[in-house]
């Protein structure tokens, strides 16, 4: 869209000019066809400044009429959903980790809960724990052999792809959650269908995909559990190309209505890469099929 207050101050420097050209023109060469001409230039940029306020308020009344398509859009969608994932997933549990700054939406936990499913953990990981290695290498040094820096991330995603499946905490896990690297909910020790994975990174010293979120994938995929990686549609730093190599399932717009149907719709066993970006295969999991059999 054009910059209106740019074009304003542009135009009243225009006038200011003409208006000192006009006293110059009157007073040095007293030129009465200067002066018209000069009229009829100012007065077609009085006409361009009209149409141009005209214009601006058109795109103005267009952007609200979109707002209000959207708010209906949206407010449709809320409520029919609960009727397109009812029971779907009706005896699943899962398991969230997030691991980029993002944070679990409670949004999310709530439509989960709608389709049937139980969260039976979840697991926050330090936002910006790249810049924190110094910290988690002391806390796991202190309670086990030497660790690097640069391998202290994937030695804490394996150590929370244990915790998933142990129903007592351990002493890291206890120091990690003291040191505020590492935040836990739930039921630990509980079996689980489905382990999601929240990445997508706010900021560069959240970025840790290769060093956490890969190794964590492979240890939970080697446990036999269906692995799924998700990220808002605006993420900073996206992981889904990463992803796409390691997880079952794959959300790149986890942050709206149509990302979680689609987490939900495949949870159901339509795996793939579902979403916005290049080289999803669709919006939405085919489903048709299933909706004849749902009860």
């Amino acid at each position: 869209m054009f910059d209106l207050r740019y074009h304003i101050a542009s135009l009243v420097a225009v006038f200011l000019s003409l208006g000192l050209g006009i006293i110059v023109g009157v007073t040095m060469v007293g030129d009465e066809t200067l002066v018209k001409e000069q009229k009829i230039l100012i007065d077609r940029l009085e006409n361009d400044f009209r149409l141009l306020r005209e214009k601006n308020l058109a795109v103005q009344k267009e952007i609200e009429e979109y707002k209000r398509t959207i708010g209906w859009l949206n407010g449709f969608a809320e409520s029919a959903v609960p009727l397109l994932i009812k029971e779907c997933l009706t005896d699943q549990r899962l398991a969230i980790i997030e691991t980029g700054g993002y944070g679990v939406s409670p949004n999310l936990l709530t439509k989960l809960e709608e389709a049937g499913a139980e969260v039976v953990s979840v697991t926050s990981i330090s936002s910006g724990l790249g810049a924190k290695g110094k910290e988690l290498a002391r806390v796991i040094n202190g309670l086990s052999d030497s660790i690097s820096e640069i391998d202290c991330y994937s030695f804490l995603a394996e150590e929370i792809g244990k915790m998933l499946f142990l129903s007592e905490k351990s002493t890291l896990q206890l120091e990690l959650e003291k040191a505020g690297l590492i935040k836990t909910a739930g039921r630990y020790g509980d079996t689980f269908d489905a382990a999601i994975i929240v990445g997508g990174a706010k900021d560069e010293n959240s970025v840790l995909v290769r060093e956490f979120d890969l190794p964590l994938m492979k240890l939970v995929r080697e446990k036999g559990v269906l692995t799924v990686g998700v990220e808002p549609s605006g993420a900073a730093y996206s992981y889904v190309s990463h992803y796409r190599n390691y997880a079952d399932i794959v959300i790149d717009h986890i942050d709206t209505i149509p990302g979680q149907v689609a987490l939900i719709w495949s949870l159901t066993g339509i795996p793939g890469y579902y979403g916005l970006k290049p080289g999803a295969q669709a919006l939405l999991p085919a489903l048709e099929d299933q909706f004849l059999t749902l009860p």
